[in-house]
C-alpha cells in the first residue's frame, strides 16, 4: 500500500489471525536520502478508535509509553503508544519499569 502521512492502511485478518493489523503513518521526511517515515503498528484488537485521550486504556506495558488518542487523520482518531519512554541512549526495562544505561542491563 501507498500511503501518505496521517492514513491508515488495515488489513482485517491478519494472517489468519482473526485480528486486525493496522499500519498508520504518523510523518514523512523527504529532506534526508533515503527519506524517512514514521509509522504505528497496531495488531489485534489494540485497535480502538476514540475521540479524546480519556478514551484510550492504560495497556500496562512500561515501554510503549503512554496511551494517547492520535487524530491526526481526523475524528475519529485511533488510540496509539507514545512509545519508549526512555530518552535516547538508554534501554527501557520492562520489569522494573525505568530506563538504564545499555551497558548496565
Amino acid at each position: 500500500a501507498h500511503l501518505i502521512s496521517g492514513e491508515v492502511h488495515t488489513i482485517s485478518n491478519f494472517a489468519n489471525t482473526g485480528e486486525p493489523l493496522s499500519v498508520k503513518v504518523t510523518s514523512i521526511d523527504l529532506s534526508t536520502e533515503p527519506g524517512t517515515a514514521d509509522i504505528n503498528i497496531i495488531f489485534g484488537t489494540d485497535l480502538h478508535q476514540c475521540r479524546n485521550n480519556a478514551e484510550c486504556f492504560d495497556d500496562g506495558v512500561y515501554c510503549n509509553g503512554v496511551e494517547m488518542c492520535d487524530t491526526g487523520a481526523g475524528i475519529p482518531g485511533v488510540c496509539v503508544s507514545s512509545g519508549n519512554p526512555c530518552e535516547s541512549g538508554l534501554k527501557c526495562v520492562e520489569n522494573t519499569q525505568s530506563c538504564t544505561a545499555c551497558d548496565e542491563v
